[in-house]
This record gives C-alpha cells, sequence and structure tokens, in this order.
C-alpha cells in the first residue's frame, strides 16, 4: 500500500501529496494521502476549509437542538429501509410548521450571522481506525482547500512532529465566513 501510493504521489499531478479530487481554488474540502517524514507512514487525510468546519458545528448543534424538542421517529423493524426513507415528511408545530430538516437548515441559516458561535480552530486530529493509512481531519488555514493550502499544512503536521494539534485562537471571521459549498444538504 505505502510503495502505491509513493507511485501515486510521485507521478500523480500535485507533488507531495495524492487525490482523487481535482484540485480548484474555490473547494471546501479534498480527501488527501500523503506519506509521513520517515517515508513509511501512509496518512489518509480530510481536509476542510474554516468554513466548513464552522458549517458542520453549527449543523452538529442545530440538530442537537431540533432533535431535543422533538426526537426524529426511528427506523422501525420490519420496515424496510428505502420505505422509512420515501415516508411522507412530518412537519412539527414546534418548528412552525417545518420539517426535521428544514428546522436545523433554519436554525443554521439564522446562527450564520453570529461571529461569536461556532468559532473554529486549526487544528488536526489522528484517528488510527482507519482502514488503511492513518486517519486524518484537519482545517487548513485558507479560504479554500486549494494545492497550496494542502502543501501549507502537510508542512505545518510534519513541522510539529506529525502529532495531532488544536491552536487556542480561533482563525478570522473571513476565513469561516467563506463561501462553502455544504448548502443544505439535510432533507429529512
Amino acid at each position: 500500500m505505502v510503495f502505491d501510493m509513493k507511485h501515486r504521489i510521485k507521478k500523480g499531478p500535485y507533488p507531495g501529496f495524492h487525490t482523487h479530487d481535482e484540485m480548484d481554488d474555490k473547494q471546501s474540502w479534498a480527501d488527501i494521502c500523503f506519506l509521513g517524514r520517515d517515508k513509511f507512514t501512509f496518512w489518509n487525510a480530510t481536509l476542510v476549509s474554516p468554513a466548513d468546519a464552522r458549517e458542520e458545528i453549527l449543523s452538529t448543534r442545530a440538530w442537537e437542538v431540533t432533535e431535543a424538542i422533538v426526537p426524529l421517529p426511528l427506523w422501525e423493524k420490519g420496515v424496510k429501509f428505502s420505505d422509512w426513507l420515501n415516508r411522507p415528511r412530518e412537519t412539527y408545530p414546534e418548528f412552525d410548521g417545518r420539517t426535521h430538516g428544514e428546522q436545523i437548515n433554519h436554525l443554521v441559516k439564522e446562527w450564520k450571522s453570529d461571529q461569536s458561535l461556532g468559532l473554529v480552530h486549526l487544528n488536526a486530529q489522528i484517528d488510527y481506525k482507519y482502514q488503511f493509512g492513518i486517519g486524518l481531519y484537519g482545517v487548513v488555514d485558507a479560504p479554500y482547500v486549494t494545492v497550496e493550502a494542502v502543501d501549507q499544512f502537510i508542512e505545518k503536521f510534519r513541522d510539529l512532529g506529525e502529532v495531532g494539534f488544536y491552536e487556542d485562537v480561533p482563525v478570522s471571521w473571513e476565513l469561516m465566513s467563506a463561501t462553502t459549498r455544504l448548502g443544505n444538504l439535510l432533507n429529512i
């Protein structure tokens, strides 16, 4: 696996890492692979922009708040999962006639302008349970996940000794408020 990845990195379009994604200048996340300084450690990473990380934080919090008010009906044993997914969307008076997904999207949209909510810190989190390589989740120090931002993240990660990190100071509001590609993902 490491030999194959070395070959892909060497022959691929991006020196220093491999991705199945086509990198552009407005990407809010990327799945990449790169080798550690020792040339034997294989890092399998998902890198996100600060705006994407903030969207995840706000969406998770909105899900928790919504679930605390009216829990989403669970998939019932004996019911086909496809039937459960295709059930009529239920609206709730507690959410002013919105569905769960609509309520979550409503809260996220409402909270986005509040600069004190969903603060994002540059970080790298290691996950040793990945099937291929060592898992890594990180937030880049740029508005978008570009080739340059990936290179800078890898360099910083290596310079810190290839360990997880969490910076004390949140990233700037400008980085957290860039456009993301997540949009309204929830349709529940």
